[in-house]
């Protein structure tokens, strides 16, 4: 008797438990992968913040907004990755042309960096215009997103989100990043500065921005490419990948450098905890993406195979009832 079950087009119970347990495992799967992600260090500009190409063409502003351009350059990294993979596939370049240090230049404008740093609505809405139609470059199928925690400074929201900039307040999760690893997008997060003492973290001064390559949970490792690079007092001509260690705490994912390390931290005056057994450290507060929306053609070659693969279940499903 060919009958339809009430739970769908499934010949019988047996047919949909197996069809439960796939999906339950690819669920799992998903859970499980979704706490570690990586990309292609290879794909990656390392382009440097103190660079004398962004010291001296930042609109006259000089040295001070150079060493506090990191979230321009970090945007610039990140962009260049989006770049470089789709041309990797065989896909079309989604920028109209690679980052430099004049798209470095040109983000420090759009997203109002100052000596003071950049808020991070202001580098929202900044990566939209320079993106959008009459933009620096110009990226149509480059859309922006990301979260702010519920911690994060007023005045880093002066002005709001404008349109098109998709951010929700939401603090940082390890899960959340490594899917947009997997997906190939570019990823960049802030670190608020802080102290670790006894297994817990307090905030410092300051903050920096920094472009996400990998992230392992498991392992308790993360890596970013650092616009800071190796500089001291300010900041270096290129960036530098940086291999740290990362741990959940109080909700937070907490980044510590190598213990060795000499960089921006702002608790430290440039230079490593003296007498301390950790290196500087910081709690990711907000990220930022940017992700390829795929072509047409491909969304409608997609849904034509879903399509396919259904109409073949369907059949299939039919043959086996009796």
């Amino acid at each position: 008797m060919n009958r339809t079950s009430p739970l769908g087009r499934f010949s019988n119970y047996n047919q949909l438990s197996r069809c439960g347990m796939a999906f339950a495992f690819l669920a799992l799967a998903s859970s499980v992968n979704a706490q570690s992600g990586s990309e292609n260090a290879a794909f990656f500009s390392y382009l440097g913040q103190g660079n004398s190409a962004v010291v001296n063409g930042n609109g006259g502003q000089g040295q001070d907004v150079a060493d506090n351009a990191c979230v321009p350059t970090a945007t610039a990294n990140g962009l260049s990755y989006l770049q470089a993979y789709r041309q990797s596939i065989g896909k079309p370049a989604p920028l109209s042309f690679t980052p430099t240090y004049t798209s470095v230049n040109n983000l420090i404008s759009d997203m109002h960096t100052t000596a003071g740093g950049t808020g991070i609505a202001d580098a929202a809405n900044g990566l939209v215009t320079y993106l959008g139609a009459g933009g620096s470059n110009p990226s149509p199928n480059v859309v922006v997103s990301g979260q702010y925690s519920a911690d994060t400074p007023a005045n880093w929201l002066t002005g709001g989100f404008g349109a098109n900039t998709n951010f929700v307040e939401a603090t940082p999760t390890a899960q959340f990043l490594a899917d947009h690893l997997n997906a190939h997008d570019a990823v960049e997060f802030t670190l608020q500065w802080g102290f670790l003492t006894d297994g817990a973290f307090s905030v410092g001064q300051g903050a920096h921005e920094v472009t996400l390559v990998s992230i392992d949970m498991d392992a308790g490792l993360i890596s970013f490419i650092d616009p800071w690079g190796n500089g001291d007092n300010h900041a270096d001509s290129s960036a530098v990948m940086v291999n740290a260690t990362v741990q959940l705490l109080d909700g937070y994912l907490v980044v510590t450098y190598p213990i060795d390390w000499v960089g921006p931290d702002d608790n430290t005056g440039s230079t490593i905890y003296v007498g301390a057994n950790v290196g500087q450290t910081g709690r990711i507060l907000d990220d930022m993406v940017q992700s390829v929306v795929p072509e047409v053609s491909t969304l409608y070659l997609s849904g034509s195979l879903a399509v396919i693969l259904i109409g073949v279940s369907i059949r299939r499903s039919r043959r086996e009832v009796v």
